[in-house]
């Protein structure tokens, strides 16, 4: 492969790993707050998703920023990288939110 491509696909590593630094710092500071923090993750099927909003419908009322603030970069990174799995947040936002915060 030329220079131009490796130097593409570096740049491309980069970003990825600074946005993943990125979005871990930031929920772990927004999400730090909520006592049970260690329960949460990116949900992979539907009985996840229903724990998940479970588990965080108790602090919308008190953490509603960081939470809104957790799931807008969450979803940005999962669409900006494709990485699958952005339908099950649909479905979560407005689950946790409400429909019409999650339009």
């Amino acid at each position: 492969m030329n220079e131009c491509v490796w130097k593409s696909l570096l740049g491309i590593l980069a970003s990825f790993c600074s946005a993943a630094l990125f979005l871990y710092a930031v929920c772990s500071y927004a999400l730090s707050s909520i006592e049970s923090y260690d329960g949460i993750s990116y949900p992979s099927s539907l009985d996840e998703l229903q724990r998940l909003v479970v588990l965080l419908r108790v602090h919308v009322d008190s953490h509603f920023w960081s939470l809104l603030l957790v799931f807008c970069l969450s979803f940005w990174f999962k669409q900006t990288f494709a990485i699958p799995g952005s339908a099950l947040l649909n479905i979560f936002a407005g689950a946790l939110f409400g429909l019409p915060i999650a339009l």
